[in-house]
């Protein structure tokens, strides 16, 4: 996914918000990101 696509779905609130680390660095908390995997998966099984 680009970086610009992630912070597009960012702003819909459709992935979840990085934690700034530095003054140019961001990083996401591991269980934010497997949470939204799961949620795709979950979506794809209810289709």
């Amino acid at each position: 996914m680009a970086h610009s696509t992630i912070y597009k779905y960012i702003a819909l609130d459709l992935f979840p918000r990085p934690v700034k680390i530095g003054n140019r660095s961001v990083a996401w908390l591991e269980e934010d990101i497997t949470n939204w995997i799961q949620s795709k998966v979950d979506e794809s099984t209810r289709v």
